[in-house]
C-alpha cells in the first residue's frame, strides 16, 4: 500500500505519462495519417523543359526512389514526395490486389471481356511489382507520366483522411509484363497470367 509520501510521486509519473501520449498522439494528428508514413525518398531535380521530357524524367525519378523537385529557368516550382510502400499501407496493397485477383479468376467466363482481361493483367503486374519494391507512394495522382513510353500505369488510393491521400503507383514495363499489352486481345475465356 503508497504511503501518503508516495502518492504524490506515483500521481506526477501518471501526469507525465498521459502528457507524454498526448503529444504523442498531436504529433500524428498534426500529420493527418493515423500512422506514420515515414521519411520519403530523398529528392532530385528535374528540369520542366523540354516539356517533352518531363514525364521521362519524373518516371525516372521516382523509379530510382527518389522525390522530384521540379526547376525552371526562374528557380522552384514544385516538388512532388514520393516514399516507399511499406508497413500498413504495403498489406494493405497486397490484400487489396490478391482479393482482386481471385475475384477475376473466379469470374464466370460468361462475364469476362477485354476489360476484365486487362484488370487482371494489370493487377498481376502490380502484385509482382510489389514483391520487388519496384512500385511507389504520391499523395496525388500525376498525370504527366501516365502517357509515357511503353509503359502502362495503374495507381490505387491506400488511404484518405482529411486532407492527405496515399496513392500507390505502379509503372508497369510492357516489355517486361508483354501479357498486359496483349490482354485486351486475349481470349476472355482462357486468359490468367500468372
Amino acid at each position: 500500500m503508497a504511503t501518503s509520501k508516495g502518492m504524490p510521486l506515483l500521481a506526477g509519473i501518471a501526469a507525465i505519462m498521459i502528457v507524454s501520449y498526448t503529444v504523442f498522439r498531436l504529433q500524428y494528428a498534426a500529420n493527418h495519417l493515423p500512422y506514420d508514413p515515414g521519411k520519403p525518398f530523398p529528392t532530385v531535380e528535374v528540369p520542366v523543359e523540354p516539356a517533352a521530357e518531363l514525364p521521362a524524367q519524373l518516371h525516372q525519378a521516382f523509379l530510382s526512389q527518389h522525390s522530384a523537385r521540379l526547376v525552371s529557368a526562374t528557380g522552384e516550382l514544385t516538388t512532388y514526395e514520393a516514399w516507399p510502400l511499406f508497413g500498413l499501407e504495403r498489406e494493405r496493397a497486397i490484400r487489396q490486389l490478391d482479393e482482386q485477383i481471385e475475384a477475376a479468376r473466379k469470374m464466370p467466363v460468361a462475364q469476362r471481356n477485354s476489360d476484365t482481361c486487362q484488370h487482371l493483367a494489370t493487377v498481376v503486374a502490380a502484385r509482382k511489382l510489389i514483391e520487388t519494391d519496384a512500385v511507389f507512394v504520391l499523395e496525388e495522382e500525376l498525370e504527366t507520366i501516365k502517357g509515357h513510353g511503353d509503359w502502362r500505369y495503374w495507381s490505387s488510393l491506400l488511404f484518405e483522411t482529411k486532407d492527405r491521400r496515399r496513392i500507390l503507383h505502379v509503372s508497369i514495363d510492357l516489355d517486361e509484363f508483354p501479357f498486359v499489352r496483349d490482354a485486351a486481345k486475349a481470349d476472355s475465356r482462357t486468359f490468367d497470367p500468372r
